[in-house]
């Protein structure tokens, strides 16, 4: 299948392939995730190796029936994100949440979670918010924000999120309480004497997760106090998800924050 027009995508990996050529992971906002071949790529005078780097914004076409595509045409419309340090590995952690997270949008792919209806309106809401996060990672003051903006519609448009507007009695979430997240449950309201205290992960308040449901894209407005203990909370939350959706899979991009922010990282 060769594509009419050229596609808009982001590379999410690429790795040296028969010594000239490279295979790309890419996600486009048409077809989701494609493995792609850009022949000749390292030896070609079209400049191609350097237009396929990760967080450059692409046009591309391709051709080929079977799982892996053959690259036809690229070209970059606009510059790429330059993200460094932290920036740069929260960007790879990204990266290796799509692909670990969302099928390849071919039918015999079973390696990763599948997406049985509306795939169309899943690549182009999960394309535009990757967009919108790399485009965060290089802008905001506070890169968890973005970070976990992401995480969460990732995990919402994949049917993994739970319901944050009620609790497990089906009582609705209240802010001035706390609760305690089951895995494959969902939140269980704490009374105060049975409350441990208040700074472990595991306990998560009211607040937070009405947040999740209302507010999550005004995380920049709170106060600063307020704005750490719900970025804290919810990162427990998506480390949660984010593992068991994996089976407990290595997320291999969070060992690049070690050394440069002694074992803390933002992902």
């Amino acid at each position: 299948m060769q594509q009419k027009k050229p596609q808009a995508v982001y590379i999410l990996n690429r790795r040296v392939f028969k010594e000239t050529s490279l295979l790309l992971d890419v996600f486009s906002y048409e077809f989701g995730r494609q493995s792609v071949v850009a022949k000749g790529a390292m030896k070609n005078n079209k400049g191609w190796a350097a237009l396929l780097q990760v967080f450059q914004p692409l046009l591309m076409t391709w051709t080929g029936r079977s799982t892996l595509k053959t690259l036809v045409y690229v070209e970059a419309p606009s510059a790429p994100f330059s993200l460094r340090n932290e920036r740069l590995y929260s960007g790879f952690y990204l990266n290796e949440l799509l692909i670990k997270l969302v099928s390849a949008s071919k039918e015999g792919d079973t390696q990763t979670i599948q997406v049985n209806s509306g795939q169309n309106d899943l690549y182009h809401s999960l394309f535009l918010r990757y967009a919108a996060a790399i485009e965060g990672l290089q802008h905001h003051s506070n890169i968890e924000i973005p970070i976990r903006i992401f995480e969460y519609h990732l995990l919402n448009e994949l049917g993994i999120f739970p319901d944050c507007s009620v609790d497990l009695e089906s009582l609705p979430i209240q802010t001035d309480r706390y609760y305690q997240f089951i895995l494959r449950e969902g939140f269980l309201a704490l009374a105060e004497k049975d409350l441990p205290d208040k700074n472990v992960h595991a306990v998560l308040s009211g607040h937070t997760l009405q947040q999740l449901t209302t507010q999550l894209d005004q995380l920049e407005s709170l106060e600063q106090t307020a704005q750490i203990k719900c970025l804290r909370e919810l990162k427990y939350l998506m480390r949660v998800l984010i593992h068991d959706a994996l089976g407990g899979k290595e997320i291999k991009s969070r060992a690049l924050f070690q050394p440069n922010q002694a074992n803390r990282s933002s992902s």
